[in-house]
C-alpha cells in the first residue's frame, strides 16, 4: 500500500489534489481516485471525489480492480527483467583466449600497416634519390662532348648558365676563383661536376653557394685522393 501510494502521490499532485486532500483520504478514497485519473487518461485535473456518491460495495470493487492493476503492473515489470536476464544469459561469452587473440590480432594488424607505412617511406626516398641523379644526367648530357682530361664545370642560376674546363693539373683555387667571379654575375647558383674519371649519375654532386658561403667542392671518388 505504501507503495503504491509513493507511485501515486506525484500523479494526483499533477492532477491538481493538494497534499493536504491526499493525506486525508482513507485507501477507499485514493484507490478511487487513482482509478479516477486512469479512465480520464490523466487528463486535466477532477475535483476531489464526492464520498456519498460511492457506497462501500462500489468502494470495495474499485479497490479490488486498482489492486489488479498493480498487480498486472508489477507482474510485466517481472517478467520484462527475466527476459532481459535470458537474454543476457543465452548471449554466448567469448572466452579469455578469445579476447587475447583478438587484441593480438589488432596488434598484428597495426604493425603491419606501421611496417608498410616506413616501406613506403622508403620507397619515396629512393624515388627522389633516383630522380635527383636522372635530373643530374640530364645536365651532363646538355654539356655537351666529355673533356679527355680534367673536370667540366657548370654553374646554373635560372636560365643563365657558365661552364669551364679544368684539367686535373689545376689548383682547386683557379676553380674557387672562377666560381666567384660568376658568382658575382649569376647570383646564387648550383655547381655540378663532371668529369671523365667520375662515374656519371652516382657520383655527381652538387654544392648550393649562397653570398655568405665560402664555395666548396666535393667530389666522392677515388679521382679526389689521387690528385
Amino acid at each position: 500500500m505504501n507503495d503504491l501510494k509513493e507511485l501515486w502521490t506525484p500523479k494526483l499532485l499533477n492532477a491538481g489534489y493538494s497534499i493536504e486532500n491526499i493525506q486525508a483520504m482513507d485507501s477507499s478514497e485514493f484507490f478511487t481516485t487513482c482509478h479516477i485519473l486512469i479512465q480520464s487518461g490523466l487528463e486535466p485535473p477532477l475535483p476531489p471525489p464526492c464520498r456519498e456518491k460511492l457506497d462501500k460495495k462500489t468502494r470495495v470493487a474499485l479497490q479490488c480492480a486498482l489492486f489488479s492493476l498493480h498487480s498486472l503492473m508489477v507482474d510485466k515489470r517481472t517478467q520484462k527483467l527475466e527476459e532481459n536476464r535470458r537474454k543476457h544469459k543465452e548471449k554466448p561469452q567469448e572466452s579469455e583466449q578469445t579476447v587475447q587473440d583478438k587484441k593480438y590480432d589488432e596488434i598484428l594488424q597495426q604493425t603491419q600497416k606501421d611496417q608498410e607505412k616506413e616501406s613506403n617511406k622508403e620507397e619515396e626516398k629512393r624515388n627522389q634519390e633516383q630522380n635527383r641523379r636522372n635530373a643530374i644526367e640530364q645536365e651532363y648530357q646538355k654539356l655537351g662532348p666529355e673533356p679527355e682530361d680534367g673536370f667540366l664545370i657548370k654553374i646554373q642560376y635560372n636560365q643563365n648558365s657558365s661552364k669551364r674546363k679544368f684539367t686535373a693539373e689545376q689548383q682547386t683555387d683557379d676553380i674557387y676563383a672562377w666560381a666567384a667571379h660568376e658568382f658575382m654575375i649569376l647570383g646564387n647558383f648550383t655547381l655540378m661536376f663532371v668529369s671523365t674519371k667520375i662515374q656519371k649519375g652516382s657520383t655527381l654532386n652538387d654544392a648550393e653557394i649562397t653570398k655568405n658561403t665560402m664555395l666548396s667542392v666535393v667530389i666522392d671518388s677515388e679521382e679526389e685522393e689521387e690528385n
